[in-house]
């Protein structure tokens, strides 16, 4: 997609938001629910996004090393990995909704929130049940209280 947009751009701001509003918008998409605890999957989304990162570098003529890594193209670019990306997702999701800008009140009961009655090492703020299926894993509620306590 961005090939063919951006055959025509040589400026590397321009490159960079057309990279941003074609490519990452749909890498980045709705995380909290489209949650990529595979390994296999987000490996896939970073060779997509190192891909579209080398060919930036090359079309804007961004000096960089050959062969050199996925998280060298990012800082030349200015950018995060998607994985951190989702990490900043998921606690600012949870910010704005323990700070009652995102007004859902079933969403914010179903937060368990962890109060130690006396002082512990352990400063986690939520409580996530422990359960032995793996799908639990996957529930947007424990992934959100997980980033929490990270």
């Amino acid at each position: 997609m961005i090939k063919i947009n951006g055959s025509d751009f040589r400026d590397p701001l321009a490159l960079k938001c057309l990279y941003i509003s074609l490519v990452r918008s749909l890498l980045e998409y709705a995380p909290l629910i489209w949650n990529h605890k595979s390994v296999g999957h987000n490996d896939q989304l970073d060779k997509v996004q190192n891909k579209a990162l080398r060919f930036l570098c090359h079309k804007g003529n961004i000096q960089r090393t050959s062969h050199s890594g996925y998280d060298n193209n990012l800082k030349l670019l200015n950018l995060e990995s998607l994985n951190v990306w989702r990490h900043l997702s998921y606690n600012t999701f949870l910010t704005k909704l323990l700070n009652n800008e995102i007004d859902d009140p079933f969403l914010l009961s179903q937060l368990n929130f962890k109060v130690n009655s006396h002082y512990t090492r352990n400063n986690h703020s939520f409580y996530i049940p422990h359960s032995s299926e793996k799908f639990t894993s996957y529930d947007p509620i424990n992934i959100l209280m997980s980033s929490g306590n990270s």
